[in-house]
């Protein structure tokens, strides 16, 4: 199958005056056996990667962090080269697949992971959990990433969000666009680059994953 995923390079400029990058990686990874799946982002060397759909490993990295409510489906969470990756504050009322992670080291910033699900109602349980981990977010810089399950090209002015509201309350609200917006040029739901391919249809091509910086 193909490999889809989000790679966000994140360069800072700090108060030495020296650029520093910090690369970011979220792929819903279906399953499958966690340690051959991490195997393979980590050839693409990530600062932190956030996994949707991991399994639970019984031989977990000491710079790994597993987080779910069935053993064969959650959210990983991997740090390495001078980071450290712990949970933050956990709200019950939020969606369990949506989680708040404290990064520290060389950079500190808090992370959202996010995987919306289907009995959350997919971008709507996102927006309710940028309610509830609101304060988290502003307290220290943030990203939100991961498997949104969402694109413009579904907004419906007749539900109770969307996409594009959320992207929009994401900007005015906490300060974040999309990495991946950004760097192409490119206006929602018009992206040249699928992070999904529906049942690994090739002619079935989705953008539903994003970094929000």
């Amino acid at each position: 199958s193909t490999l889809t995923l989000m790679i966000c390079d994140i360069m800072e400029n700090l108060s030495s005056y020296k650029e520093k990058k910090i690369r970011l990686i979220t792929w819903n990874c279906s399953r499958g056996k966690y340690d051959e799946k991490r195997s393979i982002i980590m050839s693409l060397n990530p600062d932190v990667a956030v996994f949707q759909e991991a399994s639970q490993s019984k031989s977990l990295q000491s710079d790994d962090f597993w987080y779910g409510n069935h053993h064969k489906n959650g959210i990983a969470i991997l740090a390495q080269e001078k980071l450290a990756a712990k949970i933050g504050p956990i709200d019950k009322k939020a969606p369990w697949s949506i989680v708040p992670i404290i990064i520290s080291g060389k950079f500190s910033f808090n992370l959202l992971a996010v995987w919306t699900r289907v009995e959350r109602k997919y971008i709507l349980s996102l927006d309710r959990a940028l309610d509830i981990y609101a304060g988290f977010l502003k307290k220290s810089p943030s990203v939100i990433i991961g498997d949104f399950n969402a694109n413009a090209i579904w907004d419906n002015p007749n539900k109770e969000t969307d996409f594009t509201r959320v992207a929009n309350r994401l900007e005015n609200e906490f300060g974040l666009r999309s990495a991946y917006h950004d760097f192409y040029n490119e206006q929602y739901g018009e992206e040249t680059y699928a992070t999904h391919h529906f049942r690994w249809h090739k002619d079935e091509p989705f953008h539903i994953d994003y970094c929000f910086i």
